[in-house]
């Protein structure tokens, strides 16, 4: 009998004990002491507090040259952002409770639950179902979802608990992948491993007669173990990836993003940690920085305003090329030579290309926050501008042009230059220029020796090939960046409006293009000629600089017209003794012409007109639109 009795209490214990014992496990009563209250005001913005971390690293970049940039995601943010998302405080978002404010003033269940709803269990029995809170941690390599609850009888019995399932994230740069796993749930005090998770996993895929490895193999990337409930990504397998689909839908730009991205793999650029209370992001900023005082042309600057706004009047296209077809005019009345030649500086083409783009005002892209000390800020990530430089070097006494295109980006103050070099292929073909792209970096600078490097050039090119024409020339079939007498013949027909003249010849020179070029049809080079030879013998015997010494006699000494004087007095010094005024010389008479106010520009093209046939002018002006 006592053996019965032992026997009876044993399976009483069983039934009744260890369902007990598993619920007192589950039980957790410190939900709303472990929540994150203290971070839920009314003013509380995760999206300021994520610009003021940003503003916060990119200061820290800013101390030293050597300093990267690590962008700390931290639990609060997150925590902050998922009360944001709760109360709806943005106007994208829906609210799931706006009044949700669990802090100590809460007195009412509006405020202190998520959600709570009546669940009918049958006509004498009922539960509330409430959620308390949803917030994470971070731990070393882990980051938990925590969801409090509790579950309340119409009888007045609460169970209160917290759900809280643990996962691992990995960024291994040794083993060139990127690990997550769920590792397991906890339910207050009651611990749920994987191996149980498994277990059932295995049951269920057997009973259903699933096939596990047939579901991970059809996963496109990564590697996922659905029983060890873990997802794997080599950095291959993403660059591989892109490589497959650009081949499948012959799209270059995605190859394009592969080389990228092995660039950022190969260099570490972009590595992450989870640690204890934040999510580190880390950008090796040393790599592609530049000193702070890298700035975009200084010519490209005085486009805008003082305030530092780009200003569309700055710089007036058409009175540019006008300002260029004065100094071919006077270069060929000048120089003495029956070839007419212009030489463009390189500023010309960037000017008109920062023009084109507004400043690059499009690409700039600021935020605004408040700081912890309430001030008002902006954050602006900004691709400032682009431009090319056009130099000629010397290797061993043969000579060759190197292009370099230049982009510069600018992070909060962080300047990255990014440069495009592209060396001449030597005899290509006539009238026209061809150059391979020979390198491709960011950050690079003469004060530092790491930057990033592109070394597979291949897919970029192809890119490039997919642009029919950059204005004044083309991409090639073999990849090269051509510029050719018809480009830039192009560019002076759209310029003047009509089809004046033909470029037949171009030279590049350091900063500059020399273009030779010929009047459209011989009535045209005939009024030309005798055009210039005027001019020539009006500067040279100085009856032009005495025409305007009796115009511009009341003007001071430091304005415009008086400089103008002076200058075309130099150059008749210099023709009267046979020389060739110089080409700055020429630029700079132009220039001062073209700061001249309408009447004075007037004065001088009337005592132009005035100290040479008249009919010749007028010839001239007809045709070319002087």
């Amino acid at each position: 009998m006592k053996g019965l009795l032992i026997a009876l209490l044993i399976m009483v214990i069983s039934t009744v004990g260890i369902p007990l014992l598993l619920v007192g496990l589950m039980y957790d009563s410190s939900t709303e002491s472990d929540m994150p209250v203290e971070l839920y005001t009314d003013d509380a913005d995760a999206m300021q507090m994520l610009l003021e971390s940003i503003d916060e690293s990119i200061a820290f970049v800013l101390e030293d040259d050597a300093n990267d940039f690590t962008f700390r995601l931290t639990q609060d943010m997150v925590n902050v952002a998922i009360f944001n998302a709760i109360r709806g405080m943005d106007d994208e978002t829906e609210a799931i409770n706006p009044d949700y404010m669990p802090t100590e003033d809460c007195e009412s269940a509006s405020c202190k639950y998520i959600i709570e709803e009546m669940i009918d269990i049958n006509e004498s029995n009922s539960v509330f179902l409430r959620v308390h809170g949803v917030w994470v941690t971070f731990e070393e390599d882990e980051f938990h979802l925590n969801v409090g609850y509790e579950i309340q009888h119409n009888d007045g019995f609460t169970f209160k608990s917290t759900v809280k399932t643990e996962f691992t994230l990995q960024d291994d740069a040794e083993a060139g992948h990127y690990y997550f796993a769920f590792n397991r749930v906890r339910i207050g005090n009651l611990p749920l491993p994987k191996a149980l998770f498994s277990t059932l996993t295995n049951l269920a895929f057997n009973l259903g007669d699933i096939d596990a490895e047939t579901l991970e193999e059809e996963i496109p990337l990564g590697d996922l173990d659905i029983r060890d409930f873990s997802y794997t990504l080599k950095r291959s397998d993403i660059t591989d990836l892109l490589r497959e689909q650009s081949a499948e839908e012959n799209d270059p730009a995605l190859e394009v993003a592969a080389v990228l991205l092995q660039s950022v793999f190969d260099n570490d650029l972009f590595s992450f940690k989870v640690q204890e209370g934040a999510f580190d992001f880390n950008l090796r900023m040393s790599l592609i920085r530049n000193p702070e005082d890298t700035e975009i042309p200084a010519y490209l600057q005085a486009m805008h305003t003082a305030e530092g706004t780009f200003d569309p009047d700055a710089f007036d296209p058409e009175k540019h090329f006008e300002t260029l077809f004065e100094t071919f005019v006077y270069n060929a009345a000048f120089s003495g030579d029956e070839t007419y030649a212009l030489t463009i500086n390189q500023r010309s083409f960037n000017k008109l290309l920062y023009h084109q783009l507004e400043g690059f005002e499009e690409f700039r892209f600021p935020f605004d926050y408040t700081d912890s000390s309430g001030d008002e800020q902006t954050l602006t990530f900004a691709f400032e501008a682009l431009w090319i430089d056009i130099d000629v070097v010397d290797d061993n006494g043969d000579s060759s042009v190197v292009l370099h295109l230049n982009g510069l980006f600018d992070f909060g103050g962080i300047k990255s230059l990014l440069t495009i070099r592209a060396d001449e292929v030597l005899d290509y073909e006539d009238n026209a220029y061809a150059f391979d792209i020979t390198e491709i970096a960011l950050g690079k600078d003469p004060t530092k020796d790491d930057y990033l490097s592109i070394t597979d050039l291949e897919p970029i090119k192809r890119l490039l090939g997919d642009i029919d024409n950059f204005g004044f020339g083309y991409i090639s079939d073999e990849y090269y960046i051509v510029i050719d007498t018809g480009g830039l013949e192009t560019i002076f027909d759209e310029g003047a409006g009509q089809d004046l003249i033909d470029v037949t010849a171009i030279t590049l020179v350091d900063n500059a293009i020399r273009i030779e070029v010929e009047p459209t049809n011989p009535e045209l080079k005939g009024t030309l000629d005798q055009f210039t030879g005027a001019v020539k013998d009006v500067f040279k015997d100085n009856t032009l600089k005495n025409n305007l010494e009796t115009r511009f006699e009341d003007f001071d000494e430091d304005s415009p017209e008086k400089k103008l004087i002076d200058i075309v007095g130099d150059i008749g010094d210099k023709l009267e003794n046979d020389e060739m005024p110089d080409q700055e010389t020429i630029e700079t008479m132009v220039d001062t012409l073209s700061t001249m106010d309408p009447a004075s520009r007037d004065a001088f093209l009337d005592a132009l007109k005035e100290t040479m046939d008249p009919a010749i002018f007028d010839e001239f002006e007809q045709e070319f639109g002087w």
